[in-house]
């Protein structure tokens, strides 16, 4: 007979698969044990899997749409009596009839009332949220869901006994597993059930929008007891005064927010929340008076982002009231304040300093104001960061002599540096140098260079803990550049860590020097490397290089390989590059 895994340990299972949803789906069906014990984790973020959609696909658009549709329904079913004659009196009835099937290219599919798991030969109903969580390979494929028609009739058969209601309970309350609650997913998911290409309820407007999602925001404060994460967007929704909102709200710990919203808001959540540890705020509405008395109450904050996504010219600055409120807090270790448009004085640096371990900025040029600029490269050249452990710098940067001075003046713990693009050499080297002298902990760095591709091998003499390299050719060098001796430098000299390698811009690889390369990898016995390489030398010198990578993956010298067009900034500065690159 096979052993049994105690329910403490399928838990810890669980919840190191909370990142694979997949995975965790298909655990659920094994028995009715581990559909009890894993449907709680799948729950906990039910907006995730939307974040990992590409919507420049259309297909994948459609799916993404579908999959909204049945996870409203979901919290509709989860709906007490008293919500739903809320939203028939406030003329929404007709949302119950359309909730009935789901369409796709004027099909017709079927709430699926009936899924079952097998337990020793036993049915156990596990509710209709499991068409949600159809794999992500399924996305991948571009699955339809598929049920039989005997469930159209059981569905039929089933609304007309329960007199007209909606649907019936499902067998968990699903409501009650969310940790976090993400509102602007929850506006587009009520907008495609109530408006996006839906004949029947065209009539609907934006406020009738704004109940149904009030009843949804209501449904989960309701049932969740110590949410951790709260995403509001720009709808004003009075959550402190929904029930349970004490209880719900009392530990939050993270929440993202937008300057726009109205000052009450702020008003009751600085009532019910003071234990924040992260914060992110996007906009630059500096009179909000809510949001600076919201961020005055914290009394832990340690992690801090303030952005505007727009970049506009005006966002300049503009910060300046909440950049003084969040200036009080040393506590905050990470801090970023934008990828580009400078939102807080940057004389507020100096409050941070000292106990900073993760620094995230960027800066524009074209649209800043010189005298903007010039007083953050000031601050920059005289701020001391002692116990930075990450510098991530986005897009464009201050000169690098400035970016060297940092790294000099940090006590060596540097695991992380990403250099955003810049469009000149100068003192390129000596920022190369002041990494290999200071940073003997580092493990992953994204770094320009220019033409002397040597100083690379001081930094893997002073790098030795080097895991992750992402190189780009400076914008400056026009002519694409024979990659033979760089690679040659990364073979001989990168510390046995080293298995992840990135370049993008103009090499030129021939096809015997990268064969050389991985040749030599293989013999000095290193570990299976993962390797991009940018686009645009493949697309002329092709031919015969696929053969190579196909031979070296055989041999198990690559794991993994891939044409990049261009470098994705934003994913090498994901929090879990190293891990899921």
């Amino acid at each position: 007979m096979a052993s049994k895994l105690s329910i403490d340990i399928l838990s810890m299972i669980f919840e190191e698969l909370e990142i694979e949803i997949s995975t965790l789906y298909s655990c659920i069906f094994v028995n009715r044990e581990w559909c009890q014990l894993g449907i709680p984790f799948l729950w906990k973020n039910p907006w995730k899997i939307f974040n990992e959609i590409n919507w420049m696909n259309h297909d994948k658009y459609e799916d993404v749409v579908i999959r909204y549709k049945i996870l409203f329904r979901n919290f509709f079913m989860l709906m007490t009596k008293e919500q739903k004659d809320f939203l028939k009196l406030n003329g929404i009835e007709f949302l119950f009839e359309n909730f009935m099937y789901l369409k796709k290219n004027n099909e017709e599919l079927p709430n699926v009332i009936n899924s079952n798991v097998l337990d020793n030969g036993n049915t156990y109903k596990i509710g209709s949220y499991l068409t949600y969580f159809k794999s992500v390979n399924s996305f991948k494929d571009n699955t339809k869901i598929q049920t039989s028609q005997r469930n159209y009739s059981l569905f039929d058969r089933h609304l007309s006994s329960q007199n007209n209601s909606l649907l019936q309970k499902p067998l968990f309350n699903y409501s009650s597993f969310c940790k976090t609650i993400d509102s602007d997913k929850i506006h587009l998911m009520v907008y495609h059930n109530i408006k996006d290409n839906n004949n029947n309820l065209r009539h609907l407007t934006d406020y009738h929008e704004y109940l149904v999602e009030q009843e949804i925001l209501k449904l989960l404060i309701s049932n969740t007891s110590k949410l951790k994460c709260f995403i509001i967007c720009n709808k004003s929704h009075p959550i402190a005064l929904y029930p349970n909102s004490f209880i719900s709200l009392s530990q939050l710990n993270e929440l993202h927010c937008n300057t726009l919203i109205e000052s009450t808001v702020f008003y009751g959540l600085s009532q019910l929340c003071r234990n924040l540890e992260k914060l992110i705020i996007e906009g630059y509405n500096d009179e909000n008076d809510g949001l600076i008395t919201f961020i005055k109450q914290q009394i832990n904050l340690r992690k801090v982002k303030i952005y505007e996504d727009d970049d506009e010219p005006y966002a300049q600055g503009k910060c300046r009231r909440i950049g003084y409120a969040l200036g009080k807090f040393s506590s905050i270790r990470e801090l970023d304040i934008g990828k580009t448009a400078i939102t807080i004085p940057p004389i507020l640096l100096e409050e941070f300093q000292n106990n900073l371990t993760v620094f995230k900025f960027g800066i524009n040029y074209e649209t800043t104001e010189v005298s903007l600029a010039d007083e953050l490269e000031n601050v920059l050249k005289n701020i001391s960061i002692p116990n930075l452990q990450q510098l991530i710098i986005y897009n464009s940067c201050p000169p690098f002599d400035i970016i060297a001075k940092i790294v000099e003046k940090s006590k060596g713990d540097l695991r992380k540096i990403s250099i955003g693009a810049y469009d000149s050499d100068e003192n390129d080297g000596m920022l190369i140098s002041s990494i290999a002298k200071n940073c003997p902990k580092l493990e992953y760095l994204m770094i320009w260079i220019g033409e002397n591709v040597k100083e690379l091998i001081g930094l893997f003499k002073g790098c030795k803990n080097l895991r992750g390299l992402v190189l780009q050719s400076l914008w400056t060098i026009v002519l694409k550049r024979n990659a033979e001796d760089l690679l040659d430098i990364i073979c001989n000299n990168a510390s046995k860590h080293l298995r992840k390698f990135k370049m993008t811009g103009d090499w030129e690889i021939y096809k015997e020097a990268l064969e050389g390369f991985l040749n030599n990898w293989k013999n000095q016995k290193r570990d299976s490397l993962d390797l991009y390489i940018s686009k645009s030398f493949v697309s002329k010198y092709n031919n015969g290089y696929d053969n190579i990578i196909n031979k070296y993956k055989e041999m198990g010298v690559i794991r993994n390989y891939e044409y990049e067009e261009f470098i994705d900034f934003d994913a090498c500065i994901d929090e879990n590059f190293l891990d899921s690159w």
